[in-house]
């Protein structure tokens, strides 16, 4: 075979190659507007070389990019003005993930260092500082190495397959080994759920502890009050008993000073009834005195009342003489004058008033004499009352002095007997106190031995409350850290799981486009198949009448 009809069979045509593409794209007779920079990649030197400004051709139509500028291949002269001919540029590096996340035509933070590797010295190689930060910048790790960068980085490195012209149309995408095991992502995910499932199980025992330690140190605290209000109330009984033994004290020093008082108060009553009998003997006797003065001037007066009486018997004998004379007259005169018998009438006139006068007088007489008597025999009882009111103001002086003697031994009696009593209430108080006291330091010391014991056993379990409450802080903060680590984990897996389902998606895709373009190559294969087998029948049928040509030549 010639030589150079191998290398045109060998080498495909870049402009040859594209006819085929335009048939199946509906471009027959038009121009392709992925391939129509040909031309100007054989003026520009790059025959049967793939020209770096236009390599993105595809990529540009499968992303929507059709007769357009496609950003994330904006730079591509760039690269080439630079001497990254077939060279990713690490400034630009970040240019399709720029216009994924909407940063078309401006700078992205995310690869903002890049200018900075290419002053750093990592013009064509991966800065080891800025690295992961696409993914970083995914998983929410800015300026901080990302470890789920570093197996995709290194499976890419190990399966990258540089272009050039004996593959021209190959495209860069992630290939697994053969023998390389992939992991299921639902035993993944079955997994995760079951770490989930465990990270809440473990939670909610957790939880559950961390109620129970509540429980529990709300108990201790109930215990720890009820034994401080049973120390309360027994110390506020042993006061109010101490309290009600005082009172009772009192109270029956109070009683038997009011007994005493009274015993006292009837003492002065009967002193002051024997004062009173006193003045009231003081008084008879001066009223004895009084009657016999009255009693004396009774008889001066009767004395002066005979003396008149006697006057007056002498006038009416006078008066009576002179009326027997003036009788005796008018008698003679009348007898003289009228007659016997008018004499006789006044005669007995006058002797009846005479016996009128005789009976006045003797009347009176005996009135007088009676009166006498009554007054001779006052007279003589008032002596003898005289005598015996002498008799008895000295039996009273004598009972007076008697008296004042019982008085006085009454007094010092009292005053014996209260001081006695005195003596007697206080030895009795004391006795009772000391017998109170006594009881009460009995009580006191039975008291102070329970709350002695109260109180040992009060602290032990204030030491247990407090290694109780210690032990619950210490389960509580390790609950925390455990909800804590739960938390996190539940985060990472959320974090993992949506890195899984991007995965997915962006396997899913890749599978798409993969299938897409074995499609495109198995259909550009059997093309190829059947136009080489017709080359080679060509060339066969030539080389036949050739062979011919020259066997009859």
């Amino acid at each position: 075979m010639d030589s150079r009809a191998y290398q045109r069979v060998s080498q495909p045509n870049p402009r040859f190659m594209q006819i085929q593409q335009h048939t199946m794209q509906g471009h027959l007779g038009q121009p392709d507007p992925r391939y129509a920079p040909a031309q100007h990649n054989t003026m520009q030197g790059y025959v049967g070389q793939p020209n770096p400004t236009y390599m993105q051709a595809q990529h540009n139509t499968m992303q929507g990019y059709v007769g357009q500028p496609n950003p994330t291949y904006m730079q591509a002269q760039h690269n080439t003005m630079q001497g990254y001919v077939g060279q990713p540029n690490p400034t630009y590096m970040p240019a399709q993930h720029n216009a994924m996340q909407g940063y078309v035509g401006q700078p992205n933070p995310t690869y903002m260092p890049a200018q900075h590797n290419a002053m750093q010295g990592y013009v064509g190689g991966p800065n080891p500082t800025y690295m992961p930060a696409q993914q970083n910048t995914m998983q929410g790790q800015v300026g901080q190495p990302n470890k789920y960068i570093e197996a995709m980085q290194n499976a890419r490195q190990e399966n990258w397959v540089p272009r050039g012209p004996q593959n021209p149309w190959h495209l860069n995408r992630f290939r697994p080994q053969k023998n390389e095991e992939q992991p299921d992502p639902w035993q993944k995910i079955s997994s995760l759920k079951t770490q989930i499932q465990d990270c809440q199980g473990r939670e909610q025992m957790t939880q559950e502890k961390y109620v129970a330690a509540e429980k529990k140190v709300s108990d201790l605290n109930k215990q720890v009050s009820d034994l401080h209000s049973e120390s309360s109330n027994a110390a506020a009984k042993a006061q109010s008993h101490i309290e009600e033994i005082g009172e009772h004290l009192h109270w029956a020093a109070c009683q038997e000073t009011g007994n005493f008082l009274q015993q006292i108060n009837e003492l002065k009553d009967q002193l002051s009834e024997a004062n009173m009998k006193l003045q009231q003997q003081d008084k008879s006797a001066a009223e004895d005195q009084r009657t016999m003065e009255d009693l004396q001037d009774r008889q001066e007066q009767d004395g002066s009342m005979d003396k008149s009486l006697k006057a007056e018997v002498h006038k009416l004998k006078i008066e009576l003489s002179r009326a027997k004379k003036a009788c005796l007259l008018s008698k003679l005169t009348k007898n003289s004058a009228a007659g016997k018998e008018p004499q006789a009438k006044g005669q007995e006139e006058l002797q009846h008033k005479l016996d009128k006068a005789k009976k006045d007088i003797e009347d009176k007489a005996a009135e007088h004499m009676e009166m006498q008597t009554a007054l001779r025999s006052e007279i003589k009882e008032l002596t003898a009352k005289l005598c015996s009111e002498e008799t008895l103001t000295a039996q009273s002086h004598v009972k007076a002095l008697e008296m004042e003697v019982q008085l006085q031994t009454a007094k010092l009696w009292t005053e014996q007997l209260k001081q006695e009593t005195e003596n007697k209430k206080v030895e009795a108080a004391l006795t009772k106190a000391e017998q109170e006291n006594s009881t009460l330091q009995r009580t006191l010391q039975e008291r102070e031995g329970e709350w002695a014991q109260r109180k040992v056993t009060l602290e032990t379990r204030l030491v247990d409350l407090e290694s109780g409450i210690q032990e619950a802080k210490l389960h509580t903060q390790q609950l925390e850290q455990e909800a804590k680590e739960n938390q996190k984990v539940k985060a990472a897996l959320k974090k993992a799981e949506e890195e899984k389902a991007i995965i997915q998606r962006t396997l899913q895709q890749k599978e798409e486009e993969w299938a897409q373009r074995e499609a495109i190559l198995e259909s550009r294969l059997v093309d190829l198949e059947s136009r080489m087998v017709a080359v080679f029948e060509q060339k066969l049928k030539k080389r036949k009448r050739n062979w011919l040509v020259r066997l009859f030549t």
